[in-house]
Formats: structure tokens, C-alpha cells, sequence
């Protein structure tokens, strides 16, 4: 079995904080990745056939990357939520290649993530009970610190010759209160090494 890496890499910038601040920690364990020549299945397609006897359909082109295990930990006002408008996953190919390939999960391919945001049909994050999204007449108090049980794939990578590449993975969204006025905005971003081990 390979030995993944589990060293946490934390990297915020925020807007709106004092220096020294952060609202929330961003963090993808393994920090590495090996590119699969195979297609796979988006988090989407999965949660859609979730209770079904249907197979998820392979929806994600060949040679792909996976980032499993996104972390996100709200530290910031307890009154407020921190809520998630996108993550972005930015693969680069060395810089005389200039190959760059790009994947912005937001709406259904952003909560299909995390159970509970799927559930309550919100990305959020820490803070006070809020009014459930698909249910209006319910609430529910948005756990603190979340961690991903369904990966972020990038397909349509490099085949071909074996490389190394970086990919940055970042997290966008903004800081809310209990009447739904947007407070602040947050960003947070971590690298990602991907590796090909070239075809067969």
C-alpha cells in the first residue's frame, strides 16, 4: 500500500480581518495526487444513484486527478457562518508548457461533498442554528469543522510521458448572520503535488 502523506497545510487569505486573523483553515490531505488514466465518477453522480440499484455513470474524462479529504475548520466569529460559494481546483503543467486546466464545483457539485451539506442543501460552516435550505419551516446548527467523504476529481490531464505538476485547490465564500446579511468575504487556498507515471 502506498504511504500517503498527512501533513496538514493551512494557507489563508482573508479580506476584512485583522492582522494575524483567519476566519477558517483550508486543507487537502494527502497534499499529493497521482493522475488515473481511467474516467471516473463525479461526487454528483454518485450522490444521484446514492439508495438506487443504478451504477454511477463515469462522467469524469480519462487521466484524472483526485483530491480526497478537503478540510474545512471555522474559526471565526461564533455568531456568524462561514459559507462556501466555490472551490476551484487549478491544475498548472510546468511553466514552459504553459498547460493549465481549470474545474470550479459550485452549486449541486459543490455540496454533493459533504453529507450534511447535501442534506440541508448549503454549503455552511460553524456559526449559530440557520434555516434549513430545503426544508424553510426547520433549522439546523452547520457543524464547525467538516471534512469531505467524496473527492474532487479533475479530468482531461496530460497523458502520455510521465511528469510532475502542482495543482492549486482554493476556497471562496463569505461570512453571513442570522438575518442573512453577508458580513465579509473569505478565501483560503493549498497545493496540491500531482504526479503521472506515464503510459504503459
Amino acid at each position: 500500500m502506498k504511504k500517503l502523506l498527512a501533513l496538514m497545510i493551512v494557507l489563508a487569505t482573508l479580506g476584512g480581518c485583522a492582522e494575524g486573523e483567519q476566519d477558517f483553515e483550508f486543507a487537502v490531505t494527502p497534499e499529493s495526487a497521482i493522475v488515473i488514466k481511467t474516467g471516473g465518477s463525479s461526487c454528483l453522480a454518485i450522490r444521484r444513484t446514492e439508495g438506487t440499484n443504478s451504477v454511477p455513470p463515469m462522467d469524469i474524462q480519462s487521466n484524472y486527478a483526485e483530491f480526497r479529504n478537503l478540510r474545512i475548520k471555522y474559526l471565526g466569529d461564533p455568531k456568524l457562518t462561514l459559507i462556501i460559494a466555490y472551490i476551484e481546483v487549478r491544475f498548472e503543467l510546468g511553466a514552459g508548457d504553459q498547460k493549465v486546466e481549470s474545474k470550479v464545483f459550485a452549486g449541486d457539485e459543490l455540496i454533493t461533498m459533504v453529507p450534511d451539506w447535501w442534506t440541508y442543501g448549503e454549503a455552511a460552516v460553524g456559526g449559530l442554528p440557520i434555516t434549513n435550505y430545503r426544508n424553510p419551516t426547520e433549522k439546523y446548527t452547520p457543524q464547525a469543522e467538516i471534512t469531505s467523504n467524496c473527492s474532487l476529481k479533475l479530468g482531461s490531464l496530460p497523458g502520455g510521458a510521465a511528469y510532475t505538476a502542482t495543482a492549486t485547490v482554493f476556497a471562496e465564500g463569505y461570512l453571513r448572520d442570522q438575518a442573512g446579511n453577508t458580513i465579509d468575504s473569505a478565501t483560503a487556498r493549498t497545493t496540491v503535488n500531482v504526479k503521472f507515471k506515464g503510459d504503459q
